[in-house]
């Protein structure tokens, strides 16, 4: 009986972790844009969850919406925000469309849930380094990028902006030898 249940924990830990090699896989294209990412990720999502069958999933970001045909809020559903550099931009609904079973509290694993944060954290971290690389080539260029996303850069005049030069800035000094260097200070040009 134990062998059996630990069994079926090990299964549905096989299907998170195909889910993450997934999303991977689909985040190893570098421009990808949110009309290609979000419908093809519903297409694999629901297969990382214990009752694939009535898992349903919506996602919302920067304004759009994309979501499963038979999507539905109902009791048994869970929700993560997909946060771009600490901004809120999206968030991703998990739901189940009928109760199974609820007796441990919750129809969701928490490792379920853990999945989904996983996942909206690294779409997050995907959609910052592509705004980095769009700032980084319209600084060293002057031009916008060409990869379609033109409106996905750092604004200069936002604290977005500034917030992640004072990252960098950071970053700077704690990986230099400021003394044995001599720094003092790390200046920011344009702040005051």
């Amino acid at each position: 009986m134990i062998n059996k249940i630990v069994l079926q924990r090990l299964k549905e830990r096989e299907k998170e972790l195909n889910t993450l090699y997934q999303l991977n896989s689909l985040l190893s294209n570098d421009k990808l844009k949110p009309a290609e990412l979000f419908p093809e990720l519903m297409r694999f999502l629901p297969m990382g969850y214990q009752f694939t069958t009535i898992c349903e999933v919506k996602i919302s970001f920067e304004g759009e919406s994309w979501q499963s045909d038979d999507f539905r809020e109902t009791p048994w559903m869970l929700k993560s925000d997909i946060e771009v550099d600490n901004n809120i931009c999206g968030e991703i609904k998990v739901a189940y469309t009928q109760l199974i079973d609820e007796s441990s509290g919750s129809q969701f694993f928490p490792e379920e849930k853990k999945l989904l944060n996983t996942i909206t954290a690294r779409i997050g971290n995907y959609y910052f380094q592509q705004r980095l690389k769009n700032t980084l080539f319209l600084l060293q260029t002057g031009k916008e990028s060409s990869n379609g996303n033109e409106a996905n850069v750092l604004k200069p005049d936002s604290d977005q902006h500034w917030k992640w030069r004072a990252r960098i800035a950071e970053r700077m000094s704690e990986l230099m030898d400021c003394h044995r260097l001599g720094v003092k200070a790390i200046y920011l040009i344009g702040s005051t």
